[in-house]
This record gives C-alpha cells, sequence and structure tokens, in this order.
C-alpha cells in the first residue's frame, strides 16, 4: 500500500470512530504519527482528505462485504455473515458521522448518499432476488419496495439525528440482531424459516 493510501485508510478508520466535527489537520497528524507537511505533500485541505477517506472507507466496507459472501453461500447465510460485520463495525461506530458530514462537508454528505443509493440499494435488489430464485424468500415479494423499505429502515434506524435510538442502543447488539431477525421473518417462506432457524444460532 503507497504512503497515500495508507493515509486514506488510516483517516477514514479515525473519521467513522470519532466524528469529522473536532478533526483538523493537526490532531489527524497527530493520530497518523505524521506531519502536516506530509498530509498537505498528498491532499490540498481537510475537506479533501476526509472526503477521500470516507470514500475509501466505505469502498473497503464493500469489498469487505464481498469477500465475507461468497458466491457459494445462500442469501441467509449471507445476511447473517453481514450482520456479523456490521456488529463489529458498530462497536466503534460514531452514530453521529453522518449528521456532522453533513453540517460541516455537505458534498461529502451527497457523496455518501449517492453510494448508499448505488450500493446499499443494489446490492439488496441483488440479495433478494438471489433469495428468490433459491426458494429461501417469498416469491410475491415486491424487490424494489422491499430493498427501499429494509434501506429507510436500517437509515431511520441508526441515525441518531432521527431521535430514534440512544447512542447506547445503536451500538447494542440486541438492536441489529432484531433488526435482521424481524426483516428475515416477513421475506422469507417456510424453507427460508427453517433455515433460519438453524443458524440463528449464530447471531449470538
Amino acid at each position: 500500500m503507497d504512503d497515500r493510501s495508507d493515509i486514506l485508510q488510516k483517516v477514514g478508520v479515525i473519521v467513522f470512530e470519532t466524528g469529522v466535527k473536532s478533526l483538523t489537520m493537526d490532531t489527524i497528524a497527530k493520530k497518523l504519527g505524521r506531519s502536516k507537511k506530509t498530509l498537505y505533500k498528498h491532499f490540498g485541505d481537510k475537506e479533501e482528505l476526509i472526503s477521500l477517506a470516507v470514500m475509501h472507507r466505505l469502498s473497503a466496507i464493500t469489498t469487505a462485504a464481498e469477500k465475507l459472501t461468497p458466491d457459494t453461500m445462500n442469501a441467509i447465510d449471507k445476511g447473517v455473515a453481514i450482520h456479523k460485520m456490521m456488529r463489529n463495525l458498530l462497536s466503534v461506530y460514531n452514530s453521529h458521522i453522518f449528521m456532522e458530514l453533513k453540517n460541516c462537508f455537505p458534498e461529502t454528505y451527497d457523496q455518501v448518499n449517492r453510494w448508499k443509493k448505488e450500493q446499499f440499494f443494489q446490492g439488496m435488489i441483488e440479495h433478494l432476488d438471489e433469495g428468490q430464485q433459491q426458494g429461501l424468500y417469498r416469491e410475491d415479494l415486491n424487490i424494489e419496495v422491499v430493498a427501499k423499505f429494509y434501506q429507510a429502515q436500517m437509515l431511520l434506524t441508526f441515525n441518531p439525528e432521527f431521535d430514534v435510538l440512544s447512542e447506547r442502543e445503536v451500538k447494542s447488539m440486541d438492536i441489529l440482531k432484531e433488526a435482521l431477525d424481524y426483516h428475515l421473518r416477513a421475506i422469507c417462506t417456510e424453507k427460508g424459516i427453517e433455515y433460519y432457524k438453524r443458524v440463528k444460532s449464530e447471531l449470538k
């Protein structure tokens, strides 16, 4: 990994764990153990660094999810695998990050929203279609509507701007587990429900 990519990878982690409101180039340099001169060698200003680091982090999460869900797994197993990954991410996730981006870096916030629509939504469409083909998800599902509903559910539930959950609740493993349970029981066939019951113990 080259120096620029290394910086983006580490700053992306910092941003998602601490938020952006209090970050300065000085604090970033200190956290990285590098000089500000090195940061400015690769990035014009803090906004460029934060923007690129956020998108780099989202791209890394997408890549990690793809590696965790090979084609040999069925749709429910993939859902459980993603659940485990999200559980680890949320344990150190600053739930105010997107609200801070909206206020401090609106262009980056817009980029993130486009990513959500293009990656999250399209990924859910493909996931639901796969589950239907495997006989695990109901054939009568309106895939596009369900994908939008699930996306809205996740964004609403884990965004403190909407005051649905507290910071403590957002980091609660029970919340994520119940969200997945609620979702799968609504979309699974009898075959899917029976399979899900067998693997549900892995959510603990």
